[in-house]
């Protein structure tokens, strides 16, 4: 209602106007209007680029484009690249878990070879064993008859003594043979080389180990970079 009682009397003040009146407010609205658009004409010419960079927008999109394919290439090429390296590493880490594993069997297949040899000599052992507990048993034997038997020949008694501390020597010489061949199963090493000197011996059986132990450690470190980069 008040929008139109004020539209009312703007149209009643507009009839009791002067025409000259009239005419001068008309001439200042156009006039308003006509400034109004030539800032906005003004305004847009400032938004366009100048001439030359307009007739460079066909080479500068051209540029872009060949910028945008060539960062493209290169980011393939270094994603082919990278994929090569790791497949390098990829197959370097299962060449050390193989060496590694094939380092392992051996190591087991050492081992089982040296149960069967010790095996082998601790019946050899127990059989040489034997075989000198029969001779000493005999040699008493023998003594024992030649107190009992005064009227025996001397010659045949010292014989049989001589015979049975021969075979007693024999036995106990491959006794000794049996326990060296022993001990270079364990220590792979010359015995007659450090037998002379025990800190020798001490020092060839701290390598030998130290040497066991590189090796364990070094299967150990492959098995688990191997491990955290498979994961």
């Amino acid at each position: 209602m008040g929008s139109r009682r004020s539209g009312r009397r703007w149209r009643a003040r507009q009839r009791t106007r002067h025409p000259a009146d009239i005419h001068s407010g008309c001439v200042l609205d156009l006039d308003h209007k006509a400034s109004s658009l030539g800032r906005s004409i003004h305004d847009l010419r400032l938004r366009l680029p100048p001439s030359d960079i307009s007739q460079r927008l066909p080479d500068l999109h051209a540029h872009s484009l060949a910028s945008n394919a060539a960062l493209a290439l290169q980011l393939n090429s270094h994603s082919t690249t990278r994929e090569q390296a790791l497949q390098e590493e990829n197959a370097a880490y299962e060449s050390a878990v193989s060496n590694c594993e094939s380092k392992i069997q051996e190591r087991i297949q050492e081992a089982d070879l040296l149960k069967r040899k010790l095996t082998e000599m601790d019946e050899s052992e127990r059989n040489l064993r034997d075989e000198l507990e029969n001779a000493e048993t005999a040699l008493d034997a023998s003594r024992s008859g030649q107190s009992d038997e005064s009227t025996g020949d001397p010659n045949t008694t010292v014989e049989t003594e001589n015979d049975i501390e021969a075979s007693k020597k024999a036995i106990l010489e491959k006794l000794e043979e049996r326990k060296k061949d022993l001990v270079s199963c364990i220590f792979p090493f010359d015995l007659t080389i450090v037998s002379s000197s025990p800190l020798q011996m001490l020092v060839c059986i701290f390598e030998f180990y130290l040497d066991c132990w590189k090796d364990v450690v070094f299967c150990l470190n492959f098995i688990l970079i191997a491990l955290h980069f498979s994961f």
